[in-house]
């Protein structure tokens, strides 16, 4: 990774700089590039240790030897691909600070090390990029991303990734989905009752599946604004004077809700689209009628 001496750098990546020096314990030096010596860790110590037991428990044994040395081997490689990890997370992370503003506020330092300790073992792309973004995230506003969040992460395998998505696309502003039926215990637009509780399972969806999100008295004609991903305004009115306004809603786990953020519509765009129309079919048992969008809805 070249990159240009670090006097006078923007803000976004002076922070960057500083954020990868506390979470590896070293002083980034002036190029920004990372010596794999400095950053070996305990472990290290700790292998070195027992290679020097071996040595002395088998001297005079060439096959012991030769288990040594490839035991050295494997140790090296082994920093190599965490070294290689870290740089491409760092790397992704710098070019979505390029011009942005960040926050005065420091990155807390026991959360600078343990994602710097979580990220060298990643080694998977989709999960590199979504660690870029959560460490660009946290850079631009400190605790947006909770140290559960970290350790989440590092246990979480592509299908689980790729199975919240359907759910994360769906999301509002307020870490709610909307359910498109009066309850999800068979599944609702598209989605099925299996696929709800892998999520409750893995810890994406809090495991009350009766939640309900209070609207209140509404009157004729009064307006309520549901927002989704992406800045998506769905705006509904109410076709006449209704009493105690109930929507049933599955919730978000604090570790969704900071996983969701990360994730956009992108390619799904359609089903995006198909679950709201299916929203608004059901919203209109509840006398809410569909005006207005910013969104070209189909």
């Amino acid at each position: 990774m070249n990159i240009q001496n670090i006097t006078g750098l923007e803000k976004p990546l002076e922070k960057l700089v500083d954020v990868v020096s506390e979470g590896l314990g070293v002083v980034i030096n002036s190029y920004f590039e990372f010596d794999v010596k400095k950053i070996k860790r305990v472990g290290e110590a700790e292998a070195q240790i027992e290679k020097n037991k071996i040595i002395s428990e088998a001297e005079g044994h060439s096959e012991a030897v030769q288990i040594i040395k490839r035991a050295e081997k494997r140790f090296a490689l082994e920093q190599y691909n965490k070294q290689v990890n870290l740089e491409n997370i760092i790397a992704g992370a710098k070019e979505i600070l390029e011009g942005e503003e960040v926050s005065d506020e420091p990155v807390d330092k026991d959360w600078a090390f343990r994602f710097m300790n979580i990220a060298q073992d990643i080694g998977r792309e989709d999960m590199q990029e979504l660690l870029s973004r959560i460490l660009a995230g946290e850079i631009k506003q400190p605790s947006t991303f909770s140290l559960r969040t970290l350790d989440f992460i590092k246990n979480l395998s592509k299908n689980d990734l790729i199975a919240f998505k359907k759910f994360a696309v769906i999301s509002s502003s307020d870490s709610s989905i909307y359910i498109s039926k009066d309850n999800a215990n068979t599944g609702f637009s598209n989605i099925t009752y299996t696929e709800i509780m892998e999520m409750v399972e893995t810890g994406f969806i809090q495991p009350s599946l009766s939640t309900i999100s209070k609207l209140g008295d509404m009157k004729k004609d009064e307006i309520y604004e549901f927002i989704f991903k992406d800045n998506q305004h769905l705006n509904f009115k109410f076709i006449e004077d209704t009493n105690n306004i109930q929507l049933p809603v599955l919730c978000l786990t604090v570790i969704g809700k900071e996983i969701a953020s990360l994730l956009d519509i992108g390619e799904d765009k359609k089903y995006f689209f198909d679950y709201i129309s299916d929203l608004r079919e059901y919203f209109i048992t509840k006398n809410m009628e569909y005006i207005e969008s910013n969104s070209k809805l189909p």
